[in-house]
């Protein structure tokens, strides 16, 4: 996307091949201030977006400039933000750092591409991706094996999965995108509390409005049975595609330690070897 850092030859005189500007927001979010390291140690000049004054990724010795916007969770505002940023200062790159940045964008790529680079694919490829009930049906199709899960849509479900399910048993977020909670879930160690509990969830870790909209289904907690052996630690994979489908980068990475310790956010990950790059491409 963009020509490498250093230094090129023009008329037999070395110059330096300049980076463009980037714009950061959701600040109080992990992988932006990775963002920011990532794009500020090769030489990137980063912009944060912050709707408040003291997120962590803000203050980071790879930030530039720092400007105020609306809260992701306020979508109206921050697309009429963010478009009146880009036509004042076109050709940043606009970065997500989470599920709901990357839905957001991709959501609005044709009017927000017009003032930035970006790097989007369509939105409804990512609902498929963002949406647990709808990316496990493409694990399937490509013979990954997911944990057994449910998708109650009445009360009157819960009892059948409680028949079914072997406890303890997960009641989690269909999708991230948007949360307003961030949950990783709970568990519900027997049947007679999963109506109480799923009721609670449902209550407790709400989305924001316009993916409520678009994607009502999504914002639905859903159920999975728990595996314990998640402790001895968890196997992350990603990578980069091309739009024609080139795989680009890849690199698997061993979870190590989270919070909570039974269901949480990985706070410490160790580089593991990745020998089936079939798995992302």
């Amino acid at each position: 996307m963009f020509a490498p850092a250093g230094r090129g030859e023009m008329g037999g005189e070395m110059s330096v091949v300049p980076r463009p500007p980037v714009l950061l927001t959701r600040p109080d979010y992990y992988g932006t201030l990775a963002a920011a390291r990532l794009f500020g140690a090769q030489g990137f000049p980063v912009t944060m977006a912050d709707p408040h004054r003291f997120a962590p990724a803000s203050w980071s010795s790879h930030v530039t400039r720092r400007v105020r916007c609306p809260p992701l969770e306020s979508t109206p505002e921050l697309r009429s933000w963010l478009l009146d940023f880009g036509e004042r200062h076109p050709g940043h790159v606009l970065y997500p750092t989470s599920d709901g940045l990357a839905w957001f964008f991709s959501t609005h790529a044709a009017e927000l591409g017009r003032h930035f680079r970006m790097y989007s694919p369509p939105a409804e490829v990512l609902e498929r991706l963002l949406d647990k009930a709808r990316l496990y049906d493409l694990c399937a199709l490509v013979g990954i094996d997911v944990p057994r899960s449910w998708y109650p849509e009445e009360a009157g479900d819960l009892d059948a999965i409680a028949r079914e399910a072997r406890f303890p048993l997960l009641i989690k977020q269909r999708t991230q995108a948007l949360s307003l909670t961030f949950s990783k879930g709970m568990l519900v160690a027997d049947p007679t509390q999963l109506e109480g509990a799923f009721a609670r969830f449902d209550r407790s870790n709400p989305h924001g409005e316009a993916i409520a909209c678009q994607c009502p289904d999504a914002c639905r907690p859903m159920l999975q049975e728990y595996h314990p052996e998640v402790l001895d630690g968890t196997l992350l994979v990603g990578g980069f595609v091309t739009r024609a489908g080139e795989l680009l980068a890849a690199r698997a990475s061993s979870k190590l330690l989270q919070k909570p310790r039974r269901l949480g956010i990985a706070l410490c990950l160790e580089e593991a070897p990745l020998e089936d790059l079939s798995l992302i491409h």
